[in-house]
């Protein structure tokens, strides 16, 4: 297999993790499993609000709104 080849094969199955998820993290997310919906956060996340230039710990985030999932 050539590097190119290599190097596709490498990028469809990164984009094949990143789709399965998001997939669960919107099915963890419609059935309200907090727990399941953010495991696919590191625990050192960020989350970036362009507008406001403000940016949190996702998980300092979470705790500050368990009720909320996404914040």
């Amino acid at each position: 297999m050539n590097t190119k080849a290599k190097s596709q094969l490498e990028q469809s199955m990164q984009e094949e993790q990143i789709r399965t998820a998001l997939n669960a993290h919107g099915h963890s997310s419609a059935i309200g499993d907090a727990n399941a919906e953010n495991d696919i956060y590191d625990d050192d996340a960020i989350s970036d609000y362009p507008q406001s230039g403000e940016r949190s710990n996702l998980q300092a985030l979470r705790s500050h709104h368990p009720e909320r999932p996404s914040g």
